[in-house]
């Protein structure tokens, strides 16, 4: 066994699909909130948001329209024991939908920061991030650095172009940040070629 469920890793993405077979095992509720009760809880700011949050369409629902938040967190902890799909890297993690990105993958910096800022409200270690582009935004920087000043661990993809993320004109953000506590994770092929 690899993982536990004490870990909360937040998904900060296009939301997770709740239903999908190989990552419910993986789904847990917080604790201290109730799932409709139109109370806040735990008091972190977001009511009924036992299962996580949509930033996008700013309610509780943060269920996965894209498809890419699931295949994210699959990655992550997918079930090992269902003998079907695939093992995700963990066997037991606690996935945290926060759905920044609507139905075709986009999204902004506002609810960039406002996923942040709710991944650390409600106690994750670690932030993963699928997702960048190719401008240096000031802003998500100055969040990103902070949020790990304060123990988050902030997990980002570096995207798909194989590019150097060391360089200015061709880096890929959030990847090309160079903050202490963010890691870049880059794909290689067979021939060990990104």
């Amino acid at each position: 066994s690899t993982g536990s469920a004490q870990v909360k890793v937040a998904i900060l993405d296009t939301g997770i699909k709740f239903d999908h077979e190989d990552i419910q095992k993986n789904l847990r509720p917080a604790q201290t909130e109730l799932v409709e009760n139109g109370v806040d809880d735990d008091g972190n700011g977001w009511k009924d948001d036992a299962f996580g949050w949509n930033f996008i369409g700013q309610n509780n629902q943060p269920e996965d329209d894209n498809g890419h938040g699931t295949f994210c967190a699959g990655i992550l902890g997918a079930d090992w024991n269902n003998e079907k799909g695939s093992r995700g890297v963990l066997e037991k993690v606690s996935l945290l939908p926060v759905k920044v990105l609507d139905h075709l993958g986009q999204g902004s910096t506002a609810t960039a920061i406002e996923g942040i800022d709710y991944a650390l409200k409600t106690g994750a270690q670690i932030a993963n991030i699928s997702w960048g582009g190719n401008q240096f935004d000031p802003a998500l920087y100055q969040v990103m650095k902070e949020a790990t000043q304060k123990g988050l661990l902030i997990v980002v993809a570096a995207g798909n172009s194989g590019g150097d993320n060391d360089d200015p004109s061709e880096a890929i953000y959030p990847a090309g940040f160079s903050i202490p506590g963010l890691i870049s994770v880059a794909a290689y092929d067979a021939k060990g070629e990104r």
